[in-house]
């Protein structure tokens, strides 16, 4: 009965790995599409503009911007909100950083999508290995504690495969 509620928990806790792989490999498929669509040519919402590769950079790059500012604040606010109050709060800046991405109409959306959802990569990143690493018993630790890589390689595998 506990080792079910372990497993559960570390599974609850690890999902936002899924969509941390994605925000990571996001950029890879989008920004090909993103600078070679033709005129008229609806591929994405930024519009029938190719971006160009200054853009392209910025737009890969700035989800290690947001991280960087936020890793900081993990540490501090795990441990004043506790880990799953943590893990609920990094749930916002990765939804309103996808959202942003998704309803963009100018590159300056996009680029803030890409920097909310470094912040939240940067909150996962942090403390669902300390929260499932605390629950895990000694004997489930280490299978319970590669389940948050497994699920962020998944992340990247579905985006890539998009």
């Amino acid at each position: 009965q506990a080792a079910k509620r372990q497993v559960m928990a570390s599974v609850g806790a690890a999902t936002g790995a899924i969509s941390m792989g994605m925000a990571l490999g996001w950029s890879s498929p989008a920004v090909h599409q993103m600078q070679f669509q033709t005129p008229g040519e609806n591929l994405t919402q930024i519009g029938p503009h190719h971006i160009s590769d200054n853009q392209a950079e910025w737009v890969g790059s700035l989800i290690t911007l947001g991280a960087f500012f936020a890793v900081p604040l993990a540490g501090p606010m795990m441990e004043r909100y506790g880990r799953r109050s943590t893990i609920a709060f990094a749930c916002l800046p990765m939804i309103v950083g996808w959202f942003c991405i998704a309803v963009s109409t100018q590159m300056w959306m996009v680029y803030v999508g890409r920097v909310l959802t470094g912040v939240a990569v940067s909150l996962y990143s942090v403390v669902v290995p300390v929260y499932i690493g605390e629950i895990a018993s000694t004997h489930l630790r280490g299978m319970l504690g590669s389940l948050f890589q497994l699920l962020v390689v998944f992340g990247l595998v579905i985006m890539y495969g998009i």
